[in-house]
């Protein structure tokens, strides 16, 4: 899903510009040193049934997104 320019946010997220940003960057295997217990995202998927269950969510993050940006812009300004 590419986003349109207009619709992408104007401010850095977390201090961090978009390009610093790896598609999926928490949604890793990842295996804890300690314990050595591996913790899959994708697993989830398959243990309930829907192995696609991400594909549905990324599009619902996407679109809380898009529509908390809209609400933002249309709050009145502050006079600070």
């Amino acid at each position: 899903m590419i986003i349109p320019t207009e619709e992408r946010p104007s401010h850095p997220s977390n201090r961090r510009g978009r390009s610093e940003y790896p598609p999926f960057t928490g949604h890793q295997i990842k295996t804890d040193p300690a314990s050595g217990i591996v913790n899959d995202p994708n697993a989830w998927g398959e243990e309930h049934g829907d192995p696609r269950y991400v594909v549905p969510l990324v599009a619902r993050i996407v679109a809380v997104s898009l529509e908390t940006v809209h609400i933002v812009e249309t709050l009145p300004r502050l006079g600070i």
